[in-house]
């Protein structure tokens, strides 16, 4: 019967140890994955002040690209870009 309840022992702390491993890896993987999204999200919003900027693009998608860009917590220059934009569009409209 000893042994019985040893081995019992012996494995829950195995299973302990595992699930700590396991949540150490886990935390590591997640910082990671977490980094990926906040360097993707950068990617994004570079590539939206992009189509804002490029003049060869349709008016209403440098317009839309720099509304979700603005939404996004862009600002300053691009903003400014946006809304003279918006002023342009308007004008083609004859509004």
């Amino acid at each position: 019967m000893t042994h019985v309840i040893t081995l019992r022992t012996e494995g829950l702390v195995s299973t302990i140890t595992v699930i700590l491993t396991l949540v150490g890896i886990g935390s590591s993987l997640r910082k990671k994955v977490n980094a990926i999204v906040k360097d993707l999200k950068g990617h994004h919003q570079d590539i939206l002040k992009l189509i804002v900027t490029n003049n060869d693009m349709p008016l209403h998608e440098r317009i839309r690209a720099g509304e979700e860009y603005v939404g996004n917590g862009g600002n300053g220059e691009i903003s400014k870009l946006v809304n003279k934009l918006k002023k342009q569009e308007r004008e083609e409209q004859g509004l």
